[in-house]
C-alpha cells in the first residue's frame, strides 16, 4: 500500500564540514542532460538553483543560492541521477 501524503526527504549530513550557510557553499553542481527526464523535482526543491529549459531539461542557475544540504536533497531526489555534485577540487561526490 502506497503511503498517503506528500513525500518528505530527510538528509542528515555525514560530514561536519558541510556548509550550512549558502555563502559558504563550494560544491559544484552539474546536470547530465542525457539522463534528465524532466520530472522537475529539482526545480520544486531548489527553484533558485535549477530551471527546466525550452527542451524540458534541467539546467543550473545559481548553486550558491542554497545550502549544501539542499543540494544533496535535490540530487538524491533525482530518480535518474542526472544531478552530479562535485567538491571544489572536482571530485565527484554524488551519485
Amino acid at each position: 500500500q502506497a503511503p498517503k501524503g506528500p513525500l518528505t526527504l530527510t538528509f542528515e549530513p555525514k560530514n561536519d564540514k558541510m556548509a550550512k550557510n549558502p555563502a559558504e557553499v563550494r560544491m559544484k553542481v552539474r546536470v547530465i542532460r542525457e539522463n534528465c527526464i524532466s520530472l522537475g523535482n529539482c526545480v520544486a526543491i531548489a527553484p533558485t538553483v535549477f530551471r527546466l529549459d525550452e527542451e524540458g531539461k534541467s539546467t543550473v542557475l545559481d548553486s550558491t543560492s542554497v545550502s549544501e544540504d539542499v543540494l544533496w536533497q535535490t540530487a538524491m531526489a533525482c530518480s535518474v541521477d542526472a544531478i552530479v555534485l562535485e567538491d571544489d577540487s572536482g571530485t565527484q561526490l554524488y551519485p
